[in-house]
């Protein structure tokens, strides 16, 4: 597992780089708070799946005081061992089929 803690000011770049992005900050310094979280795991059954995930918040102040924050991160599980009968691709070839043309033949 790891965790991130970083603050300070933001570089002009930044703040050029978020209001290109839609961010509507107002003056000239800009303090900022961000923190992260991440882990891997990796069982040592192989019918237990590896599991990441990775959260993030991000915070900036306005020299009003007015703060903006987002969140961002996700969650995935990753099978060792594969069984056929139950694999995503099986599930979902009838709804890409019409989509990607067969689907299988790319795999096979």
């Amino acid at each position: 597992m790891n965790v991130s803690v970083v603050y300070g000011n933001l570089p002009p770049a930044a703040v050029e780089q978020m209001r290109s992005r839609g961010n509507d900050l107002k003056g000239n310094k800009f303090p900022f708070f961000a923190a992260g979280i991440s882990s891997v795991i990796h069982p040592r059954n192989p019918f237990v799946p590896t599991l990441h995930f990775n959260y993030r918040y991000f915070e900036v102040q306005e020299e009003s005081g007015k703060k903006h924050s987002w969140f961002g991160g996700g969650t995935d599980l990753t099978p060792y061992y594969l069984n056929e009968e139950v694999t995503a691709l099986n599930y979902l070839e009838p709804f890409l089929f019409t989509f990607t043309g067969n689907l299988k033949s790319c795999y096979s």
